[in-house]
């Protein structure tokens, strides 16, 4: 894994001593070993302070550095244009709901009424 200090602001004191351990190490494997933790520990450390950094909109940028962290950052994006997704879709139920009949705004959004009603209860609509 190169270097990268940039990471070390996602990391915790233990993250870092991951990181640490690993690049004067050279592998995973041999920073736990040195540890006296299992390498699954290290890679997970590791794995989460990357995907904290791609959460932040940082990737490590060297070959073969940083899928994870790239990874990470697309499931962020992905999850956010569900939530907004969803954020739109009940700001119209809701607003709907005080007008139209259940049955049609769920036809509407391909809902079930029964889901619809929920979404409108709880927002008081």
């Amino acid at each position: 894994m190169p270097r990268d200090e940039n990471l070390l602001k996602y990391a915790t004191p233990r993250q870092a001593a991951y990181l640490e351990t690993v690049w004067s190490a050279g592998s995973i494997s041999a920073a736990a070993e040195i540890m006296g933790i299992n390498r699954g520990t290290v890679g997970r450390g590791i794995r989460e302070v990357e995907q904290k950094a791609a959460a932040d909109g940082y990737a490590p940028a060297p070959a073969g550095a940083g899928r994870t962290a790239c990874r990470a950052l697309e499931r962020v994006r992905l999850r956010n244009e569900r939530w907004e997704r969803a954020s739109t879709r009940n700001s119209d139920i809701k607003r709907r709901a005080r007008n139209e009949p259940i049955e049609q705004i769920a036809a509407c959004h391909g809902l079930s009424a029964t889901f619809v009603q929920r979404i409108a209860g709880a927002f008081g609509g």
